[in-house]
């Protein structure tokens, strides 16, 4: 091998390398974005949820408490006017 030779060589597995090594941080830079994306998806999802419920549980248990005092009120009336 020539030393002209030797320096393309070089050359070319320098510039593999850093072909690599760019590829591995751009690929580590994409993975890390996408996984803060999906983490902070999924956090704010779960934050909704959680106040949705909340809300629709206080929603619901006062429909209930509406409905049952009717109820009793109602029951009341007739017992009154049976008695």
């Amino acid at each position: 091998m020539r030393q002209g030779e030797r320096h393309e060589a070089s050359c070319l597995r320098l510039t593999r390398t850093s072909h690599d090594s760019l590829r591995v941080v751009l690929l580590t830079v994409l993975i890390g974005l996408t996984t803060l994306t999906v983490g902070v998806i999924g956090v704010v999802a779960y934050l909704d949820a959680r106040d949705t419920s909340t809300d629709l549980t206080q929603k619901i248990l006062g429909e209930t408490s509406k409905r049952v005092t009717g109820w009793r009120l109602q029951e009341r009336i007739h017992i009154t006017r049976r008695g």
